[in-house]
């Protein structure tokens, strides 16, 4: 699905009612807040610093209701004296974020909106940034090509959901975790909703990655594979292809004049060169574009494609995610998008190997391929766990909904992640769920059945006595222990049929037939990336056609005779750190 399609661009002031019908009711309601909560009820803030930006700083937190295991990282944005254009700005930011949802880019995990600040919570990862990694020690041209490719995923994520990043770079991709290699792209202050029939014009990004296009400021999301190709570049040489004085930076990539020193190059192979140049290529039409680049035989040939597999676990989860009460499904869809990097780590490759075409999600094609041939699941009973997982009937299962099937059989719920989750559904931040509470998620009505309606069975069916109609944390954690069979197939133990005789009688129907499982309304289906920001140039001053430049660029355009409406430096800030150039000494900075 492209998110880009219908999007109404008028109201820019506030954050786009579009983003629900998107994202489903309970990832946007579950995690864009408005006053009375707030973030102080449900974060501290450490005093670590985990970055400067241009707006303020990137700081640590724990959530309040957890053991503070899990950390995230916080940043707030000063909305009080903001032009509509600016806010406009900020806001388009946030959506972006809200709808991301892939294993290579970093998540969204709250919003709150007081009257003069809006402050974002994102998943911490780490690992440290790629950037820190190379300047450390040369890549194997192995390990060039995998991260190369895991970047290619995330791109061809967004590109195929009409977003382009247009800041990719190597301070903008995360290691999840220390010592790991799972890679996480973050920081979409520049990106922008992209419709391929027009294209974009104001000169963002940071300099040395910014495509030819982008300097003539008239360019596509091709722009982004210039940007990767100049990644790949000091990933297999150690080393900058475009270095100087911003003028001669941008007279070279104007040109395409790039050398690949055989000092530099020695031992890397033709293809890995080949791959490179298609990169690196003037006209963005004969540019590789993100597909195509994942299906260039150096990342083939290198990084071996995974064979699409479920285990036997797997598809007993997927089973019972077909005839799961509707309350479970809600917690599910909600806890899968609190996991921790480690939780994901257990079902994330099955997710990736899955998706065969790359686009980010799994079709019915791809799903019916495994279970039908590996498992001989009647293809009518994988067509209603489609439908049951594809929440905003958008003819795909995304990332999130996938970890909420997978939490059945594969992935331990810890207090930690019972406490977030039960916190996310106290909408009220009143110490149990109510009736309102699960109306403010899920709406007036679910399937076509009242909520109040279907609060009032729920608790019937799982034996839970609320005299005032009120779930507390014990019997939720109760409820949600007893939902997560380790083996449905093979029955389930004496004490979770004690719990919930009539829940259970539910919840073992698996194979019962009857008509057609009606359409659920949308879950959570979370799509977010992560932000940790470094020091921040503003950007330039030119709006696009329907836009203003963020303020939150890590470089910008600079004067450069003969390019027409390029930017006077000296209207510009001072340089800032975090620019390789000027960042560090390091190899892939220097200049030989």
């Amino acid at each position: 699905m492209n998110f880009f399609s219908g999007r109404n661009e008028l109201k820019r002031s506030e954050i786009s009612k579009e983003v629900e019908p998107r994202i489903g009711r309970i990832p946007f309601k579950g995690r864009y807040h408005k006053l009375p909560r707030t973030f102080e009820q449900d974060y501290k803030v450490s005093t670590s610093v985990l970055g400067k930006g241009y707006n303020g700083v990137v700081r640590l937190a724990n959530a309040i209701h957890s053991s503070g295991k899990k950390r995230f990282a916080v940043k707030s944005f000063q909305t009080k004296g903001l032009t509509e254009h600016k806010k406009w700005q900020l806001n388009s930011e946030i959506e972006i974020f809200l709808c991301m949802d892939h294993p290579h880019i970093a998540r969204l995990v709250d919003v709150y909106e007081s009257t003069d600040t809006i402050t974002i919570v994102m998943e911490c990862a780490e690992g440290g940034e790629l950037f820190d990694r190379v300047t450390s020690r040369r890549f194997s041209e192995d390990e060039a090509a995998d991260a190369t490719r895991q970047i290619l995923l995330a791109l061809n994520y967004i590109h195929s959901h009409g977003i382009v990043h247009r800041d990719l770079k190597l301070e903008n991709v995360l290691f999840d975790t220390k010592g790991g290699n799972h890679l996480k792209l973050i920081d979409f202050g520049f990106s922008k909703f992209h419709d391929s029939n027009h294209r974009l014009h104001t000169s963002c990004g940071t300099l040395a990655y910014m495509a030819p296009e982008v300097l003539t400021r008239s360019y596509t999301s091709q722009c982004d594979l210039w940007s990767l190709g100049v990644i790949t570049y000091i990933l297999l040489s150690g080393h900058m292809p475009f270095h100087g004085s911003d003028e001669a930076i941008q007279g070279t990539i104007l040109t395409g004049n790039y050398v690949m020193k055989p000092a530099h190059w020695k031992g890397v192979s033709q293809s890995a060169r080949n791959f490179t140049r298609a990169l690196l290529t003037l006209d963005p039409h004969a540019r590789l574009d993100a597909k195509s680049a994942l299906d260039h035989e150096w990342i083939t040939k290198s990084v071996p494609k995974a064979k699409p597999s479920l285990d036997s676990s797997m598809i007993d989860a997927l089973l019972l995610w077909r005839n799961a009460p509707k309350f479970h499904r809600a917690c599910m869809l909600m806890m899968a998008w609190l996991l921790t990097n480690e939780q994901q780590a257990l079902v994330r490759d099955n997710f990736l190997a899955l998706d065969t075409d790359h686009d980010g999600a799994i079709s019915f094609k791809e799903l019916r391929d495994v279970m039908v041939s590996q498992f001989y699941i009647p293809e009518e009973e994988v067509h209603q766990i489609f439908e049951l997982l594809d929440t905003t009937h958008h003819q795909e299962i995304h990332y999130s909904e996938f970890l909420a099937a997978m939490m059945a059989s594969r992935i331990n719920m810890t207090d930690d992640l019972l406490q977030a989750t039960f916190h996310h559904f106290d909408t009220g931040n009143n110490g149990a769920i109510s009736a309102e509470d699960f109306r403010m998620l899920l709406g007036d009505s679910f399937e076509g059945q009242p909520v109040g309606d279907l609060y009032t069975h729920f608790l019937a069916d799982a034996n839970i006595e609320a005299p005032d109609g009120r779930l507390g944390y014990d019997d939720f954690a109760k409820y949600a222990r007893a939902c997560a069979p380790r083996n449905p197939m093979t029955g389930l133990s004496p004490a979770r049929r004690t719990f919930a005789p009539k829940l259970w009688a539910k919840i073992n129907s698996f194979h019962s037939s009857g008509s057609p499982m009606s359409q659920l309304p949308t879950l959570l289906r979370d799509m977010s990336p992560g932000n940790r920001l470094k020091s921040k140039r503003p950007a330039t001053d030119f709006p696009e056609d329907d836009e203003v430049a963020v303020e939150r660029s890590c470089s910008r355009p600079v004067l450069l005779p003969g390019v027409a409406n390029a930017v006077d430096p000296t209207n510009l800030p001072a340089a800032s750190p975090a620019h390789p150039r000027e960042r560090s000494q390091g190899p892939c900075c220097s200049v030989q």
